[in-house]
């Protein structure tokens, strides 16, 4: 019962090579989420510290939307139309063949 113990330990003992986290050839997690994040910001120092309400400005109603998502209670979105216009819909005449070639 032992050398089966053993054997089993020993077996194990080689998926440390495999394990992904560990292997420098495949990817890792490095920061590259933030990055994106920050490229995309309008201003990246806002990711730092954020700005204070302007004059005129309600936070609450910011803070209401904030709200209802977490509450699940999110507001419907608005119906759009999305039946085709007539020129995208029809497709343009044939050309028609030239008379008189070849007489």
């Amino acid at each position: 019962m032992r050398s089966i113990h053993l054997i089993l330990l020993v077996s194990l003992a080689g998926c440390a090579a495999q394990d992904p986290y560990r292997r420098t050839d495949v990817w890792y997690p490095s920061g590259s989420n933030d990055g994106n994040i920050a490229a995309q910001a309008v201003r990246p120092h806002d990711l730092i510290i954020g700005r204070s309400a302007k004059e005129g400005e309600d936070a609450r109603v910011s803070a209401d939307a904030v709200e209802r998502v977490w509450e699940g209670q999110n507001k419907p979105l608005p119906s759009v139309s999305t039946a085709p216009s007539a020129a995208v819909a029809a497709p343009p005449p044939p050309a028609a063949a030239p008379t008189g070639a070849g007489q």
